[in-house]
């Protein structure tokens, strides 16, 4: 304790900060990163970095740092657009999930559910609460899908479930 006292105590916060900052805990440091596979991604390059910065921005809605200098969990994007339609895949390294959405306005909402998704290993798709964006719209993109595949789509009445499909001969 005597070396205490002759430091002083401006001096000893000075040296506790110091000792903080580094042997500070890991998750002090950690933060989350963003990287773009340009190699799979099939977005125009003014998308490709809106969609990043959107992305960086669901991290932080659900909790997470993103910072680039000290990136301990990296999660890697990319859009893959087929026809009417984009393959949103998200890679992080809590696992890797795809989904279809019918355009780039949905990306926020897809982002969100995708990264909750990862981070509590739940799928909201099966969970009806947890899903942010109307289940409605991936049956519109598959139906898309089927028309401009040459398809016919036939209702059922009073139950959506019921929904058939037939293809032209």
């Amino acid at each position: 304790m005597k070396h205490l006292t002759r430091i002083g105590l401006p001096q000893w916060g000075q040296v506790a900060l110091a000792a903080a900052l580094l042997f500070g805990s890991p998750s002090a440091h950690a933060g989350s990163c963003v990287r773009l596979d340009a190699t799979r991604d099939t977005l125009a390059p003014e998308e490709q970095r809106a969609a990043a910065l959107l992305f960086e921005e669901a991290l932080t809605r659900e909790g997470r740092t993103v910072d680039t200098s000290h990136c301990t969990e990296e999660w890697v994007l990319s859009h893959v657009r087929l026809g009417s339609s984009i393959t949103v895949v998200v890679s992080s390294p809590q696992g890797r999930r795809s989904d279809r959405v019918s355009g780039v306005e949905e990306f926020p909402a897809q982002y969100s559910q995708s990264i909750r998704a990862l981070l509590t290993r739940q799928d909201p798709r099966n969970e009806v609460a947890g899903v942010d964006r109307p289940a409605h719209l991936d049956r519109v993109a598959d139906l898309e899908e089927l028309r401009a595949a040459g398809g016919r789509v036939r209702a059922g009445v009073g139950d959506p479930r019921a929904l058939r499909t037939t293809s032209r001969v």
